[in-house]
């Protein structure tokens, strides 16, 4: 009874590893799948953008988001699926609770990649063209105007209408 028992209880230990060993590979499998950026980059709590496999285009995004949508609407009440990609890439983008996991993302099947949603700032630089010289204005006229008729734009206001971006385009 003695030798039985032990053997079962070798038979277990052994079958017990290689489980833990095939989850420890999944897990890595998962993780890997989660971009990571460089210490101290900021990234917006909750935010992400999820690419699935296959060309730009080739799958169904629609589907595979709002299948995420409902699986996790149950147990992360603040989960919505933002935004839909299939020009660039395949993917959607998520808003969801600050404290989320993004391991739920990376485990769900067909998806490539879980991108956290970075900040980025740019740095305010100061110019350092002096602008004033009548040369830089003498292919466009500009110095004619300025020695003839005085004018210096002091006091004007310029206002641009540009109307070149279609708003209603689905990757704006």
């Amino acid at each position: 009874m003695r030798i039985t028992s032990s053997l079962v209880l070798l038979a277990v230990a052994a079958l017990s590893q290689s489980s833990v060993q095939a989850v420890s590979a999944d897990l890595q499998d998962v993780l890997h799948k989660i971009a990571k950026y460089p210490d101290g980059t900021a990234v917006r709590p909750g935010a992400f953008i999820v690419e699935l496999d296959g060309e730009p285009g080739s799958a169904n995004v629609q589907a595979i988001a709002n299948s995420a949508a409902s699986s996790f609407a149950k147990t992360t009440p603040k989960f919505k699926v933002d935004k839909q990609y299939s020009a660039l890439f395949n993917g959607f983008s998520v808003k969801t609770a600050k404290d989320f996991d993004p391991i739920q993302l990376a485990s769900l099947p067909g998806v490539k990649r879980v991108w956290p949603v970075r900040i980025l700032t740019q740095p305010y630089q100061q110019s350092s063209a002096n602008i004033t010289y009548p040369y830089l204005h003498h292919a466009t006229g500009v110095d004619a105007v300025v020695q003839n008729l005085g004018f210096t734009g002091k006091g004007v206001k310029i206002g641009i209408v540009d109307s070149g971006v279609d708003f209603n385009h689905p990757e704006l």
